[in-house]
């Protein structure tokens, strides 16, 4: 734009719109032409943009636009381009509603179309019209292509239906492919036709019934066997035939009758026996031939030597071995053999031992002992070969054990007693069946095998096979249950203190009360952003009929009633008092803190009777009585014991003879930690007993025989790691 002449010499002023022209093109839309002033321009553009904002401005055509979609029936066009707009931005947000005419509401599904949903875990029940069209394409292409293997499996049925209507009788009228069987007995070592086989099962049926006889026949001649019947005589020995285990009373079948008349044929053959011994006196008569066989073992129960008795043997005067000894023969599972020379005459009746080395025989293996008897005298020789086997096995190692268990691990270790030649074959099953397998050739003086890829909270079995020698021996098995798969402190702590509250721990609960604030401090950051809980137990014991020291202290009247357990009936040395001093509660490290300082304070000290002490009763309180409360899910969960005492179960005596079993009992506490995923802490010198270091270790947890005032924390803080 330039600044013009107003008829003078001098330009126009320069803030005039009048003297400033347009000199770009001519725009005919809005009547703009190039040499206009700057007013002409401003008015021509603001005369425009009036027209624009006026409703039904003839400027904007939009007679170009085909409106029946967003129309609704029989309605007209607005004329307003403003009207226009409105109606097509009311079409759209209707589209994004659902709420346009036609449009079709959420559909319900049938039974066999709900699913659950991957992202909240709840079925789905309805759906928008494009998910539901998705849902069902997918259903019909399933449908498809079942309908695909339907048909390809009638095509199979229809071609097998011809063949079996074709070939009603057998052989068949016509060549068709038979199913082939393998024949071990009536075509043996031969792979056939079925009609064949069959052909051949005929003709083999029909030979045994004529070489046996009809049904009929076999049924006649079971019944004439009623000649000899269950309470008739023997002839061997004072008793009725009915009186023998093998003899049937009511003989049915051919076997029965069979079996019946070998019971009356060997009661014959003994009787017979019997009257040939002992009609005719003779010089053999009154010689009996017997000997018995024993194993000797070295101290890792490997067969060194048989050792031969020969107490059973009777000789009458005036007999000895024929050629003045007997030769005995042993013989191993590989068939080698040894010889060794006893004096039957010298050992007969006697509890004298002929010991004989096994060597250089396996000493892997049954073991058969053949002696030929024979002895003589100046006018008979007698004679007898007696024969046994001797059952000797491979050892077995005897210590067995499932160590260092995890929820996914566990050691098996035992002794090897069969020195570098041996194999073992240690196999983990679970259900009875073998998941994992592990062969150790040659060990050492031990094993050691690490088994991983386990599931958690579960039960296993391990099995050995010890073998050499070509000889194997298949060991007692061994339980053991994996730990549950332990959840993160940082996803809350559910930690419970059960202390032993009699005598002799004065020391250890003035330890735990100092190191009380940073126990909770540590509880509380190992928990992270989510809540911990702790609770407290005492534990204490008084002479029957008698009453704890502070059974009317305030401190103690003023707890509720369940948070009491008081046995006096089931007690027969004391009666036991357990107290849940402080219940599981959220954060509440504070009132934990509050509760612990009153033990041997305000609340005084408690007795004990005897050494042992019954925690495991109160542990029994805490995981399976809900005696704090509940333990949650999905946490880290700790039981920490502190006592210098054994566990006493209810008669206050460790596993004191006609008492309770508490090694048994702990062993049920140790399983359900175990299945719950509680570990277990045992603090003091009662940790010295092996049955809580087994709980402890078994449990995922630790024992320590020394207790300060941060062997908690410290206990917390490496399970936590």
């Amino acid at each position: 734009m330039l600044p013009i002449k107003n008829g003078s010499t001098s330009p126009c002023s320069n803030i005039s719109s009048n003297c400033v022209v347009w000199q770009g093109p001519d725009i005919p839309c809005i009547g703009l032409c190039s040499g206009d002033t700057v007013s002409d321009v401003i008015a021509k553009l603001a005369e425009k943009l009036c027209n624009l904002l006026e409703a039904g401005s003839p400027d904007i055509d939009l007679s170009g636009l085909d409106l029946a979609c967003v129309l609704p029936e029989g309605s007209k066009a607005p004329d307003a381009s403003q009207d226009i707009i409105q109606l097509i931005i009311d079409y759209v947000c209707d589209i994004e509603t659902g709420t346009i005419a036609g449009e079709v509401s959420p559909i319900e599904l049938c039974d066999e179309l709900i699913y659950e949903d991957p992202a909240t875990g709840l079925d789905v029940t309805e759906l928008p019209l494009a998910d539901y069209a998705a849902l069902l394409g997918a259903k019909i292409c399933d449908i498809i292509e079942s309908i695909d293997v339907i048909k390809l499996t009638l095509l199979d049925y229809e071609s097998r239906i011809t063949i079996l209507e074709e070939c009603v009788g057998l052989p068949c009228t016509e060549t068709v492919d038979e199913v082939n069987v393998v024949s071990s007995c009536i075509i043996p070592s031969a792979t056939v036709p079925h009609s064949t086989l069959t052909l051949a099962l005929e003709t083999r049926f029909c030979n045994l019934e004529e070489a046996i006889g009809s049904p009929a026949i076999i049924v006649n001649a079971v019944n004439t066997a009623g000649c000899i019947t269950g309470s008739d005589s023997t002839l061997s020995q004072t008793s009725t035939y009915g009186s023998n285990p093998d003899w049937i009373n009511t003989p049915t079948t051919l076997t029965h009758s069979v079996q019946n008349a070998w019971v009356v044929l060997c009661d014959m053959y003994a009787a017979i026996q019997d009257i040939q011994l002992n009609c005719c006196p003779g010089g053999c008569d009154s010689i009996m031939f017997d000997y018995s066989a024993s194993v000797n073992n070295d101290g890792a129960g490997v067969a060194t030597s048989i050792s031969l008795l020969f107490t059973g043997t009777s000789l009458s005067s005036g007999f000895s071995d024929c050629g003045g000894s007997t030769t005995v023969t042993l013989t191993d599972v590989n068939g080698a053999t040894k010889s060794s020379v006893v004096s039957v005459a010298a050992l007969a009746g006697t509890t004298t031992a002929s010991v004989i080395p096994i060597s250089p025989l396996s000493p892997y293996g049954d073991i058969t002992i053949e002696v030929p008897f024979c002895v003589e005298d100046e006018t008979d020789q007698c004679n007898e070969t007696k024969i046994i086997t001797l059952p000797i096995g491979v050892v077995c190692p005897t210590d067995i054990a499932a160590e260092n268990v995890t929820a996914t691990d566990v050691t098996v270790t035992f002794t090897n007693v069969l020195g570098s030649g041996a194999s073992y074959v240690i196999e983990i099953l679970k259900d009875g069946l073998v998941v994992q397998t592990r062969t150790v050739n040659s060990p050492a003086g031990s094993v050691a095998e690490v088994f991983t890829s386990l599931d958690p909270n579960d039960g296993y079995t391990i099995r050995v096979t010890a073998s050499i020698s070509g000889q194997s021996s298949t060991c007692t098995t061994v339980y053991f249950v994996t730990l549950t798969d332990e959840p993160p402190c940082d996803s809350g702590i559910d930690l419970a203190i059960i202390m032993d509250y009699t005598a002799s721990m004065s020391l250890q609960i003035t330890n735990a009360k100092s190191g009380a604030a940073s126990l909770v401090s540590t509880v509380a950051l190992e928990s992270g952003s989510n809540a911990y809980r702790m609770g407290l137990v005492i534990t204490d014991e008084v002479p029957n009929g008698g009453n704890v020291t502070y059974s009317t202290n305030t401190e103690y009247t003023s707890l509720p009633t369940a948070q009491k357990y008081v046995n006096t009936a089931g007690t027969p040395n004391s009666d036991i008092y357990i107290t849940a001093m402080e219940m599981f509660g959220s954060n509440n490290g504070f009132q934990f803190q509050t509760q612990l300082s009153k033990l041997d304070n305000t609340l005084p000290l408690g007795l004990g009777v005897n050494g042992a002490e019954p925690m495991d009763i109160a542990l029994d309180l805490v995981i399976n009585n809900n005696f704090l409360g509940s333990f949650r899910n999905n946490i880290a969960k700790y039981i920490v014991i502190i006592t210098d005492a054994e566990p006493s179960g209810t008669d206050d005596a460790y596993n004191s003879p006609g008492g309770d079993n508490d090694d048994a009992f702990i062993a049920t506490l140790e399983t359900s930690c175990i299945a719950q995923g509680i570990k277990v802490f045992v603090l003091g010198t009662g940790a010295n007993n092996q049955v809580y270091k087994d709980l402890a270790t078994n449990t995922g947890g630790s024992w320590n025989t020394s207790f300060g005032s941060d062997s908690i924390q410290s206990a917390i803080e490496n399970a936590c790691d």
